[in-house]
């Protein structure tokens, strides 16, 4: 498969996805997943926070604390 025939599928999909979203009227998250918190104890929580200002619309995935579970990072947040 050539790179320009896969950007053309991941265009397709993201249209694809628009429009189920849209019929079936569900709200659209992003999911970050990350080895620990993300907060600003590190330089990855910090770029995070840069690049997604707004995380209403974000559910976090870690699988571990070593900051003591001081994660700020998105709407809904899971440990697992």
């Amino acid at each position: 498969m050539t790179q320009a025939m896969t950007i053309d599928l991941q265009k397709q999909l993201v249209v694809a996805l628009s429009d189920l979203n849209a019929r079936l009227e569900c709200p659209s998250y992003k999911i970050v997943v990350s080895a620990n918190e993300i907060n600003h104890n590190h330089g990855v929580g910090i770029f995070l926070h840069r690049l997604f200002p707004d995380t209403s619309d974000i559910y976090s995935i870690r699988s571990i604390d070593l900051y003591g579970g001081d994660h700020y990072f998105g709407n809904q947040s899971f440990c697992l």
